[in-house]
C-alpha cells in the first residue's frame, strides 16, 4: 500500500473517477427513444403538479440508462422548480414495476416562449432492452409545464390529484428523449453493493 494521500487528494480521487466515468458514458451515449420536434417549437404543454402524467414508449436500443432530456418549464415564473421522473416497466399497457426514480429541475422559461432547450435528468441503475416497452411518468410538488409535441400521439396516463388513480388513454405526447449506454448491457453489483451482505455474514459468524 502506498503512502496516504493528503486530505484534499483523498477527496479528489473519487471526484476524478466520477468525472471519468461520466465522460465515458457520454462517449457511448445512444438515443433509445425520442419524440423531440425538429428545430424550435412554440411551447405549449400539460400541467404537472398536482397532476401526474406519463407516456408509454418502446426502447429502440439495449443499454444502461444514462438519462433523459425533457422540456419542462414553469409556465410564467423564472425560478427553477423540482420535478421527478419515474421509469416503470410496462404491464400489458399499464404501469408495471417501478424501475427507478430520478430528480430534475425545470427551466425558468415562460409558457409561450419559443425554445429548443431541454433539461437533462441524470439516471442510472437500469438496463433497457430493445423492443421492450416502458412508462416515463412525471410529477412535481409545485406547478410546472411539460411541453408537448404537436403531432406525436402516444398511449398516456394521468392522475389528476396525485391519489394514484390512473386514467389511461391516447393523447398528444409531452416531449422527451431517453439515453442509454449500449456498451453496458448488464449490471454487476460492485464492492459497495456487496458490503451489506458481507457485514451480515460477518455478524452471523460472530454469533456462531
Amino acid at each position: 500500500m502506498g503512502p496516504a494521500l493528503p486530505f484534499p487528494m483523498r477527496h479528489l480521487r473519487p471526484a476524478l473517477l466520477l468525472a471519468l466515468a461520466s465522460a465515458a458514458l457520454s462517449a457511448h451515449a445512444e438515443v433509445a427513444f425520442s419524440n423531440k420536434p425538429a428545430g424550435d417549437y412554440l411551447a405549449s404543454g400539460f400541467g404537472i403538479g398536482p397532476e401526474t402524467r406519463g407516456y408509454q414508449f418502446a426502447s429502440t436500443a439495449t443499454g444502461l440508462l444514462t438519462g433523459f432530456d425533457v422540456s419542462v418549464n414553469n409556465g410564467s415564473s423564472s425560478d427553477h422548480r423540482p420535478f421527478t421522473l419515474k421509469l416503470y416497466a410496462d404491464a400489458g399497457g399499464t404501469l408495471g414495476t417501478l424501475l427507478g426514480s430520478f430528480a430534475g429541475l425545470s427551466s425558468g422559461l415562460g409558457f409561450y416562449s419559443r425554445t429548443s432547450g431541454y433539461e437533462s435528468v441524470a439516471a442510472g441503475g437500469v438496463v433497457l432492452r430493445s423492443g421492450a416497452s416502458y412508462w416515463l411518468v412525471a410529477s412535481s410538488p409545485t406547478r410546472v409545464i411539460w411541453q408537448r409535441t404537436e403531432r406525436t400521439w402516444m398511449r398516456s396516463l394521468i392522475d389528476y390529484d396525485g391519489s394514484g388513480n390512473y386514467y389511461y388513454g391516447t393523447s398528444v405526447a409531452s416531449i422527451f428523449s431517453v439515453n442509454v449506454d449500449p456498451s453496458v448491457t448488464s449490471i454487476v453489483p460492485g464492492p459497495a453493493a456487496a458490503l451489506p451482505f458481507a457485514l451480515m455474514a460477518l455478524r452471523r459468524r460472530k454469533r456462531a
